[in-house]
């Protein structure tokens, strides 16, 4: 199982099954260290007023009940010119932002070059971009290689995530250009669960076998230890315009 979980969602993002309380509550029973509160960006379907991520971000506490609380977003990527609906006001306070494109915004799949190009140029306006999440994703075809090489240029990480594997919402094709790029070009994986529900979070099992077949090493997942992902934050922290 994986205890720190950077992908989460709560009912606040429109489908989510369970509150807050009832995550971190699941997680002190799974024995979990850390949790990612990453609900959808408000251009989602039924997604969360911006003052939702301004109480999450300032008011919440960053421990409940000896659980570490990441305060995130998932952000949509809403055209090819790269918008993206992260509340610029709250940019300073978020610890984690999650990217990419969504069907249940306004974005709809526009082949593989203008997909692509979304992708580059969300990275290029949106510097606090952390983590590209399904990369994989059947939604939207891409060009992996491209999209993967420029993130791992600028230290964007690269998310394995367990619903996408697990329920075979997949470009299997794309996969192994995945996984071989961002060995090659020395970037770093999340194990997430993109859990809806509480039950589901920090579930990797479909994810560690695929992390057995392609013998990815512990060195290359972001999320191994706690101290890690605290330095990541930290050093991503610059981009949010926050001094470290």
């Amino acid at each position: 199982m994986n205890t720190i979980d950077l992908h989460i969602h709560t009912v606040a993002s429109g489908h989510g099954m369970n509150t807050l309380y009832e995550i971190v509550k699941t997680a002190n029973e799974k024995k979990m260290k850390a949790i990612a509160i990453t609900d959808h960006g408000p251009k989602s379907v039924n997604g969360p007023a911006e003052a939702y991520f301004y109480v999450l971000c300032c008011r919440v506490p960053s421990i409940i009940d000896s659980i570490h609380i990441i305060k995130g977003i998932e952000a949509n990527i809403l055209d090819v010119s790269g918008k993206t609906d992260i509340p610029g006001s709250l940019l300073p306070h978020f610890d984690l932002i999650l990217a990419y494109m969504h069907p249940i915004t306004m974005y709809r799949d526009q082949g593989i070059k203008n997909n692509t190009k979304a992708i580059l140029n969300a990275f290029e306006k949106n510097p606090a971009i952390d983590i590209l999440v399904h990369p994989v994703a059947v939604w939207y075809p891409i060009d992996i290689k491209r999209v993967v090489q420029e993130a791992c240029i600028r230290g964007i990480a690269l998310e394995l995530n367990e619903a996408t594997f697990k329920y075979q919402r997949l470009d299997k094709k794309k996969v192994d250009i995945f996984i071989e790029q961002t060995i090659i070009n020395k970037g770093k994986f999340v194990i997430s669960s993109d859990a809806h529900y509480a039950g589901a979070i920090g579930t990797d099992d479909t994810v560690r076998e695929i992390i057995g077949k392609y013998s990815i090493t512990d060195d290359y997942i972001l999320n191994k230890n706690l101290d890690d992902v605290f330095s990541f934050i930290k050093e991503r922290k610059k981009n949010k315009n926050v001094p470290s």
